[in-house]
C-alpha cells in the first residue's frame, strides 16, 4: 500500500483518538507510555505536542533504560499550508526515537512515557 500525505494525517488522528481514550481511562498518579512502531513524526512527535498541550496534568517522565535517539524539536509546514508543530526544546531527550538509519539496526519506532498529575487543574 502506498502511503500518502492525506493517509500519514489520518494514522496521526487515529492515534489522538485512541490517546485521547487512555487519557481518560488513567487515573491521576498513573503512567501513560504511548508507543509506536513507525517513524512519522505526525503519529509521534506531533502527538506528544497534542497531548501536552491539550492535557495540562500531563507531563513527559525520563525513560530508563535509555537506548533510542532524540525526538524531533521543531515544526513541519507541507506544501498545501498544513503544519505539525513537534517537540519544544528540551523535550527531546524526554522521548526515545528509533530510526532504521540509526547504528542500532532496528526498525521505526517512538516511546514517550507520560506522568498524570491531578486532572482537575
Amino acid at each position: 500500500m502506498l502511503e500518502t500525505t492525506e493517509s500519514l494525517r489520518n494514522h496521526a488522528k487515529y492515534q489522538r483518538k485512541m490517546f485521547d481514550q487512555a487519557v481518560q481511562l488513567v487515573r491521576p498518579g498513573g503512567v501513560i507510555v504511548y508507543s509506536t512502531c513507525t517513524i512519522n513524526p505526525g503519529e509521534n512527535e506531533a502527538l506528544v505536542r497534542y497531548a501536552l498541550d491539550t492535557y495540562k496534568f500531563l507531563s513527559l517522565a525520563s525513560q530508563h533504560p535509555r537506548a533510542g535517539g532524540a525526538g524531533l524539536v521543531g515544526c513541519f509546514q507541507f506544501s498545501d499550508g498544513y503544519s505539525e508543530e513537534w517537540l519544544r526544546p528540551g523535550e527531546e531527550e524526554l522521548v526515545q526515537r528509533f530510526d532504521p538509519s540509526s547504528p542500532l539496526d532496528t526498525i521505526g519506532f517512538f516511546i514517550a512515557k507520560f506522568n498524570v498529575g491531578p486532572k482537575d487543574t
